[in-house]
């Protein structure tokens, strides 16, 4: 087909936008820098920590989950935030603070004499945490130096029904300042709770001896435990109420862009959720699929992965097919972290497509252009 002398004119300007394009989206990209390091690495109790530096002025805010073994709601939250997106300030995340306890599944951890981790911080100036890891997490959080310190743990019952448990509550530090926001993750969090005796309630003062108390006694930060309840009560629900908190909380700092990336992080010793390390011949893909959520009788669809032997025979054109139709299906899914059945074999390509992101974007308009 020829083209007349209007759209060969229009040649260079088309080049020149995707150039225009590929450079806006490598800027964004080296403006927002994702770290992640390994807390006492060759310990047994090592582990991830997790750093989103948007490059731009803010609040420094650090997370941690899992101080408790027994609380996995907190890790799972945690683990899910250390991947969202900031528009301002850094976020630095420690989702598995108490490894061995979380792995053993159990409040204490099973080694060391000082067995309750969040009561072996300092609790005066000039005080030293007690044991190795206390040790490690408090020289990481001092030099840190965190405007604001959230503590996800849960308690075994509701506060409102059981009043020596502090489930279902925002223990924050008498800060006026803190006292506000957590006022207002409290509105947040009990719009989602329909019983009355079951709502979330505020408790004034972390525990002695604990990260959050230490951060705000000695640090000066700004510190709140957000507590869930355990018993009888699903862990996807309790993850969920965590993650609530936390985005109104970040959305009131102004640090959430409209849209933030919910998928989990994975570390050098692998995803940090439960997932699988790797995948069986049985092991299925889970994608929701809209129309067949809002048909209750519908089934909804799982891909099942493709053996070894075929994935090797097939063309490559297949393959191609399948990353750019399948990641972002699963990209699509809100329940990242949330199953440990859930598992790709190309989760390395979608790390792979945020620093090519660009490269892609000139490919994309090309093609679109020259059609």
């Amino acid at each position: 087909m020829q083209r007349g002398p209007y759209s060969m004119n229009r040649r260079p300007l088309r080049i020149l936008l995707a150039i225009i394009v590929a450079l806006a989206q490598l800027s964004l990209l080296a403006a927002e820098k994702a770290t992640q390091g390994i807390l006492g690495e060759g310990k047994p109790w090592a582990t991830a920590y997790f750093v989103q530096d948007s490059g731009k002025a803010g609040p420094t805010v650090l997370i941690v989950g899992g101080l408790h073994g027994d609380e996995p709601a907190g890790a799972r939250a945690a683990a899910q935030i250390a991947g969202w997106s900031i528009s301002r300030g850094k976020l630095i995340v420690i989702p598995r603070a108490n490894e061995l306890a979380l792995r053993s599944r159990t409040r204490l951890t099973p080694t060391g004499a000082d067995r309750n981790l969040n009561r072996d911080f300092p609790q005066a100036a000039g005080e030293e945490p007690k044991g190795d890891l206390a040790r490690a997490l408090w020289a990481f959080v001092a030099a840190a130096r965190p405007a604001w310190l959230l503590d996800l743990h849960e308690g075994l019952e509701v506060r409102q029904q059981t009043p020596k448990s502090t489930g279902s509550s925002i223990i924050h530090d008498p800060n006026p300042a803190t006292t506000a926001e957590a006022s207002r993750m409290l509105d947040a969090i009990n719009a989602t709770v329909a019983e009355a005796d079951r709502k979330f309630v505020l408790l004034n003062g972390p525990v002695r001896g604990g990260l959050a108390c230490a951060a705000a006694e000695l640090l000066g930060a700004r510190a709140m435990i957000l507590e869930t309840t355990s018993h009888r009560q699903p862990l996807s629900l309790r993850t969920r109420q965590h993650s609530l908190m936390v985005r109104r909380f970040l959305a009131d700092l102004d640090m959430l862009p409209e849209n933030p990336d919910v998928r989990p992080q994975k570390s050098r010793q692998g995803m940090i959720t439960d997932f699988p390390s790797r995948p069986s011949a049985a092991t299925k893909l889970e994608i929701r699929n809209p129309k067949a959520e809002a048909n209750p009788n519908a089934q909804i669809p799982t891909v099942k992965q493709l053996p070894e032997k075929s994935s090797r025979n097939s063309s490559k054109k297949t393959r191609i097919r399948a990353c750019v139709i399948q990641i972002p299906q699963i990209r699509r899914r809100r329940d990242w972290g949330r199953s440990g059945k859930i598992y790709s074999q190309h989760g390395p390509f979608l790390l792979l497509t945020q620093p090519c992101g660009f490269l892609y974007s000139v490919f994309h308009l090309w093609n679109l252009w020259n059609l």
